[in-house]
């Protein structure tokens, strides 16, 4: 539920639109719902987050009953961020189990470039660049194909794959960078059709804490994300509780209230139960 001031959701500072925004439909839909919101995703199993320039990469949510699955494109550039389980494995074992897929995929002389650019690595990950040929089309490609681990928890990682034609892949490396930068893991949304009596889905009598960083909000019994321009914006997370999660943004006299209602049976009483509270 938004409910904003006079600049409504425009972070820019201009005038703001006249355009209705899209009303949510009650209609059902045999589609999976998708964690992409905007320019930001959230996975359904681990809360795996990512933010992206959406001018510059397409994003498709491949995610499964298991795993949180986001891949961007971008002409022949392809990022994926996927959670992944390497049984009894560490953060090399992951790396170099997904390398090896590389041959059984097809692709030719495959072997590790320890000569090419690789990015900065977190703390506990491991992350190495693989060369290889396509020649699955007319004409061969030379690619630099990148892969890193990050643990999670016990044999669960995080796994990041950029890929990129051999002559552009340093080029693209900084685009890579800012995609890789906002990864987390901020733990499962809620899953209502789980939840116990006090509608929680760990069973446990524990409230999910919401997220709030300096640019962004992830709920935590909600499974809902936003991001907004930090140099713009002065966020306050609210009181929160199993029923009810918000972020309130700040702007020269201008306020825009971002919340998460429970207990709504439909978007007219949510509606009115915003209203209410004002």
């Amino acid at each position: 539920m938004f409910r904003g001031g006079p600049a409504g959701l425009d972070d820019s500072g201009d005038e703001p639109s006249d355009e209705p925004t899209e009303e949510p439909t009650d209609e059902p839909t045999d589609e999976p719902s998708s964690g992409i919101d905007g320019d930001t995703f959230l996975g359904p199993n681990f809360g795996l987050t990512v933010e992206w320039d959406d001018s510059t990469w397409e994003a498709d949510d491949e995610s499964s009953d298991e795993d949180d699955h986001l891949v961007l494109t971008a002409d022949d550039t392809q990022l994926d961020v996927q959670t992944i389980t390497v049984p009894d494995g560490s953060a090399r074992d992951c790396v170099v189990a997904n390398a090896d897929l590389l041959e059984e995929d097809g692709f030719d002389d495959v072997t590790h470039d320890s000569e090419a650019p690789a990015p900065d690595l977190p703390d506990d990950a491991f992350g190495r660049v693989y060369r290889y040929t396509d020649s699955s089309s007319a004409l061969d490609t030379e690619f630099l194909h990148y892969f890193e681990c990050r643990p999670i928890e016990g044999d669960t990682f995080v796994q990041i794959g950029f890929k990129a034609p051999a002559d552009d892949y340093e080029d693209q490396l900084a685009d890579y960078e800012d995609v890789a930068d906002t990864i987390e893991v901020v733990g499962p949304p809620d899953d209502t059709n789980g939840s116990d009596d006090n509608g929680n889905a760990n069973g446990s009598d524990d409230v999910q804490e919401p997220v709030l960083e300096d640019d962004s909000f992830t709920g935590g019994v909600f499974p809902f994300s936003v991001s907004w321009d930090a140099d713009v914006w002065t966020a306050e997370e609210q009181e929160f509780s199993e029923d009810y999660e918000a972020v309130r943004l700040l702007k020269d006299g201008n306020t825009l209230w971002i919340e998460a209602l429970g207990g709504v049976d439909d978007p007219d009483a949510c509606l009115e139960a915003a209203l209410t509270a004002l």
